[in-house]
């Protein structure tokens, strides 16, 4: 019988070591950064309350500290959905296991495949809990619980590896697994938490420990489910090679079989494979990369959008704090659904790609095209949760002052249901324009292929971003009274109209540089390059004009919120994509 053990004693490892360092080093960059941002987070906390502690009320400064610490620790938690996970990389939207099969080929025991990364999981998230919450007790004043938490969470994270590890026979009853897993973990987790203050004083022991006892046994049954999907995936026809059809898709799978074998395979089953035509190359690329896309983002939406729609809904007040939190979260989960694809990363592309007779333009407009409107739709869900606000009486009524009070500021009291709905669309859709812009704008950076690009471009347009927020939030929050803050910005509107135009031209200028550019390399027909201008000129008036139509500031013309909107809404960014396809695609 093949001695596993001696074989990893003899190379000087343990197995169960040997598991954990491909965990961590499959992991290692994305832990890396996701502590970089954490550090960052709690730094900009331990600025805030060493400036603002003396002029701020001791209230608003909680409120600060527990949206930052929201926005600094969601990145990582999210993560701990896919981290330190033996994924092949392969569809989940295929029968056949999504667990690397080399690991599978591994002779190690099964258990301790499954126990490790999921150890490695329960590991991250409780560090990432205990330390949010410690700095929410600290910082906030809240007393968030620290030991039930960490066991749902981690029980949500195994759950969905286990049932992605575990091959079926259609592979779409695995996205109902794991809806259904996450939907009645997370629900047993808001019990928890809003058993204190239950109505009902003599059921809350109750609905305390049974939601804590459910915790902790569905972490353990996901554990044992783990293994079970281990073993499955090695003794299961559809496990290592999937015997099943690529449902919808375009590819049909064999696996890894020698040749001999596949020809068997083909002659004793006669499997046709479907064959879909397309009127255009664009077309074909845009299904393949929906394709290759969809199960991420179907994912994405069951286990976090869908969840924190409900927790938004049901555990939260309506509050700007919670608004803004909202916002960053749901702007972060479109950017994850389209940007984890396995089998078309942005950074490289995918072979079929490379070998294809289809221009760089095609597939970078083509490709970003359909990333953004996925990501877009993945975003649209935001409107759940505002409707799901809008239900309770109690955050009416807060909107409602909140309206009452800025009408009275802009003296104009009887006007304060449409000023409110019209500040807030401003916020939505402002929000919605920057973030949009952002991504669009730098995609050009992913595409090229070079993490020493896109990394530190990323970096460096964040910290170019969020300093002057900190800046004008700093101003914002020493200022005394209304009026002061308005003289201020009165005399500061004179500089509104040259900053514009010099961006303006400065856009311009580099996006003309470009265009021609890609004439020079052929890379984009004129008729292409001209649809770019176009469009962008579209969007920057459907957008701005809107916005300035239910402008209710006077100070803020109606030409500001085109213009700005014009500077907002990426141009160099979008005809830079066919120059970085083509860095990427011809090394």
């Amino acid at each position: 019988m093949f001695n596993s053990r001696g074989m990893f004693d003899a190379l000087g490892m343990p197995e169960t070591m040997a598991l954990t360092r491909l965990a961590i080093s499959r992991s290692r960059t994305a832990a890396i950064v996701l502590l970089g941002i954490i550090v960052i987070g709690c730094s900009i906390v331990l600025a805030i309350h060493q400036t603002l502690a003396p002029t701020t009320e001791a209230e608003d400064l909680a409120r600060y500290s527990a949206v930052i610490i929201a926005w600094t620790f969601l990145p990582a938690g999210i993560a701990s959905l896919v981290l330190f996970d033996f994924s092949s990389g392969n569809s989940v939207n295929l029968p056949e296991s999504n667990c690397s099969h080399f690991v599978l080929r591994m002779p190690i025991r099964s258990w301790k495949i499954a126990v490790v990364p999921l150890l490695l999981k329960t590991a991250w998230i409780s560090m990432v809990w205990c330390l949010g919450s410690g700095l929410v007790r600290h910082f906030v004043g809240a007393t968030p619980p620290i030991v039930i938490p960490c066991f749902a969470f981690s029980a949500v994270a195994m759950w969905l590896m286990a049932i992605a590890w575990r091959p079926f026979k259609f592979a779409w009853t695995r996205f109902i697994w794991i809806a259904l897993a996450a939907v009645v973990s997370y629900a047993f987790l808001l019990l928890y938490f809003a058993a204190p203050t239950m109505p009902a004083v003599g059921w809350r022991p109750l609905a305390i420990w049974s939601s804590a006892a459910f915790a902790v046994i569905n972490w353990g049954v996901a554990m044992v489910a783990a293994v079970m999907s281990i073993e499955k995936a090695r003794t299961s026809a559809e496990g290592i090679t999937s015997t099943g059809m690529f449902e919808r898709g375009i590819f049909h799978r064999t696996a890894a079989l020698s040749n001999s074998t596949q020809q068997a395979i083909t002659t004793e089953r006669q499997i046709e494979v479907p064959v879909r035509t397309f009127a255009s190359p664009v077309a074909a690329i845009a299904w393949f990369e929906l394709t290759s896309t969809r199960d991420y983002w179907l994912r994405t939406l069951l286990v976090g959008t869908l969840p924190l729609v409900l927790i938004l809904t049901l555990a939260t007040p309506f509050h700007a704090a919670w608004v803004a939190m909202a916002l960053i979260s749901f702007a972060v989960l479109a950017g994850i659904s389209v940007s984890v694809a396995g089998e078309s990363p942005s950074a490289k592309l995918p072979p079929i790609l490379v070998r294809s007779p289809v221009s760089d333009a095609a597939i970078a407009w083509t490709r970003a095209a359909v990333s953004m409107s996925m990501a877009a739709c993945m975003f649209a869900f935001i409107l759940l949760a505002f409707a799901g606000w809008a239900i309770w009486p109690s955050n009416r009524e807060i909107w409602i002052q909140w309206s009452q009070e800025i009408a009275r500021q802009l003296d104009a009291p009887a006007q304060a249901i449409n000023i409110g709905l019209a500040i807030s669309l401003m916020i939505v859709i402002g929000f919605t324009t920057v973030a949009a812009s952002f991504a669009g704008g730098l995609s050009w950076a992913g595409s090229t292929g070079r993490d020493w690009v896109a990394i530190p471009l990323a970096f460096a347009c964040g910290i170019g971003f969020l300093v002057p927020i900190g800046i004008i939030s700093l101003w914002l929050a020493h200022q005394s009274d209304w009026e002061s803050a308005r003289a201020s910005l009165v005399a500061l509107s004179r500089f509104i109209r040259p900053a514009i135009i010099a961006l303006l031209v400065t856009k311009l200028i580099v996006a003309t540089g470009i265009s021609i550019k890609l004439r020079k390399l052929d890379l984009a027909r004129p008729r292409s390059i001209c649809t770019v201008w176009i469009g962008w000129v579209i969007v920057s008036i459907g957008i701005g004009g809107p916005l300035a139509f239910i402008n209710p500031f006077a100070i803020i013309e109606s030409w500001h919120w085109v213009s700005m909107t014009a500077c907002l809404i990426p141009l160099g960014g979008i005809l830079m994509l066919p120059l970085s396809a083509y860095w990427n695609r011809h090394r």
